[in-house]
């Protein structure tokens, strides 16, 4: 019940990356891995733990709540990401080189990195609460129409406006009707680049 699951998702992730550097197997030999493991220690936890719990139902301590949702994550990132043949999202598959850089940067990274790798922050920007910003989960249902959003990758920091956002609101962020720059003078727009900065000074990577 005291287990960190972000200190279990970059144990596993690191452990095959490592192997994936090391031994030529497909791709989903290493996603295969790594849910093995994750349906083991789900198995062991229900069978030591919660063992007088209905059979069929799924018990998941609070700690790892969140490990489904970081397993998806690991099979969608760009180390781990299979190929997807005859399909729109064929587009998708990372080439070799992207592939093992983040391989090679997922066996350095510290804990909190890989997590931050694997499931990226998302910032709601607003231009009519006191509060600039609110960081919401990385999903799609969040990226409502007219909505503008910045997501930290770790490495890339990616500045999201939906095409029919009002020109009035991406002047407040940007101080122009275009998308050349932050260059806006209001509270918002001075409240993101703060926001860069700090991410930034953790990775120098803008697109």
């Amino acid at each position: 019940k005291g287990a960190d699951v972000e200190a279990i998702v970059a144990y596993l992730a690191k452990q095959n990356a490592s192997m994936m550097l090391e031994k030529s197997f497909p791709v989903r030999h290493y996603t295969a891995e790594f849910m093995k493991k994750v349906f083991d220690i789900l198995f062991h936890y229900r069978k030591t733990v919660a063992k007088d719990s209905p059979q069929g139902q799924l018990i998941l301590p609070e700690t790892l709540r969140t490990l489904p949702l970081f397993s998806l994550a690991f099979q969608k990132s760009v180390a781990f990401r299979r190929a997807i043949r005859n399909s729109p999202r064929e587009s998708f598959e990372p080439k070799t080189d992207e592939r093992v850089a983040n391989l090679l940067s997922l066996i350095s990274m510290s804990t909190e990195d890989v997590v931050h790798l694997l499931y990226p922050r998302l910032y709601k920007i607003s231009t009519k609460s006191e509060v600039p910003f609110e960081r919401v989960g990385a999903s799609s249902e969040h990226l409502i129409n007219g909505g503008i959003f910045l997501m930290e990758t770790w490495q890339n920091y990616l500045l999201y406006i939906e095409s029919n956002v009002s020109n009035k609101k991406r002047f407040e962020v940007l101080g122009s009707e275009g998308v050349h720059g932050i260059e806006g003078t209001g509270p918002v727009a001075k409240a993101l680049l703060q926001l860069l900065q700090v991410l930034r000074s953790r990775s120098k990577n803008l697109v």
